[in-house]
């Protein structure tokens, strides 16, 4: 031992002490709740590793059944990415192999306005098909011989469209890039919707059905008559085809089955009338749109009123059913008592907006035995007309006195029967007091019944093949909007599920703090 060392001493009383002190704590220490504190604490553990692994498998599931069943949500309030059951009963229907090839890259389409939209619409085609539909995005400079095929027949650009039958290597469509769009204004500046369904599902309907089969509808021209070209493309839309006809140079073709003249701004010449008249003799169909814009037709009114049809020089206002606080943009409804398959469809959530109407009149309802003249669409009772002097503007279109008083009738249809040798035949004559009814803003607008209109009508017209009422998809805001059902599922899956994980994991970690 070094002297500088110290000897420290020992107390054993102090020592037993401290022992028996590290023999209390053992004993005492309870080994169970350690046990079930180590369970508690692994079974929240493997639970958070389950739930964890329960989120990525679901998003896995849920990213499968997206890429190859179509399964998705359309939380979107205009359904942008959904199409209609239309389309859907027209595509299970398919008994020919279609092919929609769109002449870009996947990712420069969905780079194009709405072009995510319209890729998830063209993925429902291939879904709902059963297979028969395909979906090609083409890449012509990587696929340059795709495009040469048809250089021969049409000019192709990039974005442009071609829908194919693969049974028939000559039956093909044509869309052009432009008109997968709504325009907001005719110079194609403004996008505000998408056409893509539409356009879609007519190329496909035009593939499917006998060309020559096809009915023929005349639009005639020649007296400024109005928006002749856009009546056109919704009756080539409807499957028929369309020939424009000046009376004045030529008669209407044999083998015509409708024929369409809206609101002309001059009056036809009497041998313009010989020969419509001896197209109406026949039995065919006939539209005729009038205006309240235009002087009278003294020779065209004259005829109609053959047919119990009379026109008033004035235009129809409505103090109440009305859109757009414009007093002559009216609301015609069904009468109550109708039932036509014209007007099929149209009800209280499905009205008609016939704008800037003129005063029509029912002359009769029966002639003979065989014809009738029924009121389909009227004017509310509420409804008044307010004249219309040539070249004289209106000063209001609000109710004064001496106004003449309402309602009056917005859709005529003469119908007359009979047979040819042992034939039943019939011809319908359809009078419409407003020549803006099937314009395109009207048409596609979903809560208006102007489509379901136009569509019963070319359909009623047209019994060889099938006519498409898709209306275009108005995206007017890009923000996304959820409803109804959807606001209850984001709702569900962005709050009340994460609520209940933290409320859940604060009652788990106040358990285990008492413990």
């Amino acid at each position: 031992m070094n002297k500088n060392d110290k000897k420290i001493g020992t107390n054993p009383a102090s020592e037993e002490s401290e022992n028996s002190g590290i023999a209390e704590k053992v004993k005492s220490y309870d080994f169970k709740l350690r046990k079930q504190r180590f369970k508690y604490g692994t079974a929240a553990t493997v639970l958070t590793i389950v739930v964890i692994a329960a989120v990525i498998l679901l998003n896995v599931v849920v990213g499968l059944l997206t890429d190859y069943f179509g399964i998705n949500f359309d939380m979107t309030s205009e359904k942008r990415m959904t199409i209609s059951e239309e389309t859907i009963g027209i595509l299970k229907n398919l008994d020919r192999e279609i092919s929609v090839n769109i002449i870009m890259t996947e990712a420069e389409f969905r780079g194009q306005t709405y072009g995510n939209e319209m890729a998830e619409i063209l993925k429902k085609y291939e879904v709902n098909s059963n297979g028969m539909v395909t979906v090609n995005y083409v890449d012509p400079l990587r696929n340059p011989t795709f495009t040469k095929a048809y250089e021969a027949d049409i000019s192709i650009t990039t974005g442009d469209i071609i829908v194919k039958d693969e049974t028939d290597e000559g039956n093909y469509t044509f869309i052009d890039n432009e008109d997968i769009y709504y325009w907001y204004d005719t110079n194609r500046e403004d996008i505000s919707g998408v056409y893509i369904e539409r356009r879609i599902t007519n190329a496909i309907v035009t593939l499917t059905t006998d060309q020559e089969s096809l009915p023929m509808a005349v639009v005639l021209y020649g007296h400024g008559e109005y928006n002749t070209d856009y009546f056109g493309s919704l009756l080539k839309e409807s499957n028929y085809k369309v020939v424009y006809v000046n009376l004045m140079l030529s008669d209407i073709p044999e083998g015509t089955s409708l024929v369409v003249l809206s609101a002309p701004s001059t009056d036809y010449t009497e041998e313009e009338i010989d020969k419509l008249e001896k197209y109406l003799n026949g039995w065919n169909n006939f539209v005729f749109l009038h205006s309240s814009a235009i002087t009278e037709l003294t020779n065209l009114e004259l005829l109609f009123r053959e047919y119990g049809v009379a026109f008033e020089s004035a235009v129809v206002c409505d103090a109440y059913y009305r859109v757009n606080n414009n007093f002559a943009n009216i609301i015609a409804s069904v009468p109550s008592t109708v039932e036509n398959k014209l007007v099929n469809k149209l009800d209280s959530t499905q009205y008609v907006v016939m704008p800037y109407s003129r005063v029509m009149r029912q002359l009769w309802t029966e002639k003979g035995s065989s014809m009738t003249n029924t009121v389909l669409l009227n004017s509310s009772s509420y409804s008044y007309g307010k004249v219309v002097e040539s070249g004289v503007p209106l000063e209001t279109y609000e109710v004064e006195n001496g106004d003449i008083a309402g309602g009056f009738a917005a859709a005529i249809l003469v119908n007359q029967s009979g047979t040819e040798g042992k034939t039943a035949v019939q011809r319908n004559l359809l009078f419409l007091s407003s020549a803006y009814v099937f314009d395109e803003t009207l048409v596609n607008t979903d809560s208006y019944g102007n489509m379901q209109l136009f569509t019963n009508v070319s359909s009623q017209f047209n019994k060889a093949s099938t006519t498409v009422s898709v209306s275009a998809k108005k995206y007017t805001d890009p923000a996304l909007t959820v409803t109804g059902n959807a606001r209850t599922f984001v709702l569900v899956l962005l709050c009340l599920i994460p609520l209940a994980v933290l409320v859940m994991g604060i009652v788990i970690w106040q358990r285990r703090k008492n413990r």
